[in-house]
């Protein structure tokens, strides 16, 4: 006949089996279930992706068209983009718009032709000038700033699965 004590330890093994089995499969599920959280991070991620591509065409081609600040709205900063842009088609009108006629205003009529001129050239040279020089700097500067708040947005993304603002 069995032993009723070895039948308790056959049955004790076995439990003591069964919980170490047990106790390395909610190991694997645990590791499973971080890995699931790991790659929903990735996806939410490239929910939220902006490509730095498509900020480089928009800040250069439209800048190069007068509409500076567009790829900062694309990457989610509204608010620079816009002042960006405003400020851009401000250095527009002082380039292209001829303020030097306004200090002819005087008196014309009793400036020669070349005095006329003098007084409308001096101005408008100095307006393409330092409108032009503040034109390069913003558009220089407006696709270097977009490009790297495109890839600190990415970046934050993909740390965090959500867009930075």
């Amino acid at each position: 006949m069995s032993d009723p004590e070895s039948k308790d330890s056959s049955k004790d093994e076995s439990v003591d089996k069964l919980k170490e089995e047990l106790g390395r499969a909610e190991d694997k599920i645990e590791k499973m279930g971080e890995k699931i959280e790991e790659q929903e991070k990735i996806t939410t991620s490239f929910k939220h992706y902006k490509s730095e591509g498509i900020t480089l065409v928009l800040s250069i081609v439209l800048g190069l068209m007068g509409l500076m600040g567009i790829g900062h709205i694309y990457v989610g900063k509204v608010k620079r983009g816009i002042i960006i842009l405003i400020g851009g088609l401000f250095i527009w009108v002082i380039v292209f718009i001829p303020i030097g006629f306004l200090s002819v205003l005087e008196d014309p009529s009793n400036l020669s032709d070349e005095e006329v001129m003098m007084q409308i050239m001096g101005p408008m040279i100095g307006a393409l000038i330092i409108g032009g020089i503040a034109g390069i700097a913003l558009f220089i500067w407006q696709i270097i700033n977009a490009r790297s708040l495109c890839r600190d947005y990415n970046l934050y993304c993909e740390k965090k699965g959500e867009p930075p603002w």
